[in-house]
């Protein structure tokens, strides 16, 4: 797994996006190149989620669950009780049906913030085909 802290400011948005495509290169080198281009989509709205709606630092991992699967999290630290938005509700909600339509989302509060994630899987290695 790999981490990459970010400040609240409009940069982290390219900031992410450039270390999910950094991070898919050296954790799926295998991985079709077109999934990385809806990785970097992926994490761009997540990111801009996060700042609009809790504007404060934030962190984003990147982990290779298995050599088919990969999963983007982006974590605010703002403290609230407020639910992330409902897909398509709101400018925000938009975002998330992009991500939605890209992978399987979700999303949890704890007290250090919320959290924001998004599961992306691609076809494998076929069993004996180099």
């Amino acid at each position: 797994m790999r981490e990459l802290e970010l400040p609240c400011a409009r940069e982290s948005v390219g900031q992410a996006r450039e270390f999910v495509r950094t991070c898919w290169t050296d954790l799926l080198p295998n991985a079709p190149r077109g999934k990385a281009n809806d990785a970097e989509l992926a994490v761009s709205e997540m990111v801009t989620i996060a700042l609009s709606h809790q504007p404060t630092e934030m962190c984003v991992r990147v982990a290779a669950i298995e050599s088919s699967r990969c999963r983007i999290v982006v974590a605010d630290n703002g403290r609230t009780s407020a639910s992330p938005p409902a897909l398509g509700r709101g400018s925000a909600g938009i975002g998330m049906v992009v991500v939605a339509a890209l992978g399987t989302v979700g999303h949890e509060l704890t007290s250090r913030g919320t959290t924001l994630w998004v599961d992306l899987t691609f076809p494998g290695p076929t069993p004996g085909i180099l």
